[in-house]
This record gives structure tokens, sequence and C-alpha cells, in this order.
């Protein structure tokens, strides 16, 4: 712990999850460890002396990673996602490394995303990141959009 606080190190990071994590209730009163590269073996070595973990659904947190983790005094494995296919559950409980997850996403975020997919095949973006397939929001302000009507067109 450096300067008394815990740290976190947090994979496979973009802009935005720095920003929501140190903008978070609590969040000063740890230290954070951004990365933008994933967990696997190779990259578990970053979270020495690190009292958690916050991964993504594409890092890799098998027996190996955990034993590592584990031996370098990581007690949390928190992921920012639902799916924990990626977390090997039976080596997490026998090294006593905790595991939390999201519990589920908001039924209007999947039925935005459903809708997004179809859309942007038929139109011609108007951002042109977006017509080479870069799907990143990083500089598009978004808002939810409950209790609006969408309707599919062929």
């Amino acid at each position: 712990m450096k300067g008394g606080k815990p740290i976190i190190a947090v994979y496979d990071t973009k802009p935005y999850d720095r920003d929501y994590l140190t903008r978070a209730a609590g969040a000063g009163e740890l230290d954070w460890h951004f990365h933008e590269f994933r967990m696997e073996p190779e990259t578990a070595f970053a979270a020495n002396e690190t009292l958690a973990v916050c991964v993504f659904v594409n890092d890799v947190v098998n027996r190996e990673v955990l034993e590592r983790l584990a031996g370098s005094g990581v007690r949390l494995v928190a992921l920012r996602c639902a799916g924990f296919n990626n977390v090997d559950l039976d080596a997490a409980k026998e090294l006593g490394v905790a595991v939390t997850r999201v519990p589920s996403y908001s039924p209007h975020a999947v039925a935005e995303h459903t809708m997004q997919w179809p859309a942007s095949t038929k139109r011609r973006p108007r951002f042109p990141a977006l017509g080479k397939g870069n799907q990143t929001l990083l500089k598009f302000p978004c808002r939810p959009c409950l209790c609006e009507t969408a309707r599919a067109v062929d």
C-alpha cells in the first residue's frame, strides 16, 4: 500500500474506465493503477503488492494467473462484466481469492445495443471512425434511450 491507500490494479482499461472509476464514491481512498493491457499469465506481475485487481471479459484469470496473484498478496478479483467464464472459480476458492462481478446488465442497455447493430450496417456513419468499424464512443456523449420508440425498417 502506497501512502496507506490500498492499491487496485485495473486491467484492459479505456479512458472512460479511468474516468468513471476515479470519480466513483470513495475512489480517493484507493491508489489506482490502470493498465491498457489485458490480464494474462505474462501480465499478472503488474498486480504485485496490490490488494485487488479489476478485470474485464477478455482477461484471463485461470489457475496460473490466480496463483501468481495470490502469491503477490491479491485478495480480490473484481470483474467489470456479468460473465465469469474467464475465471477459474475453484482455484480462486482454494487460494482464498474472492471474486465479484456485475450481477446483470440493464435491460435498457441491452435493448439499445441490439438496435445499434442493425442501424450501423445500413447507415452511412456521420463519423469516419465508425465507418471503419471503430465502434468506440470515447468522444461522443451518450444518453439512455429509455422511453423512446425505435422502429426497424428494411
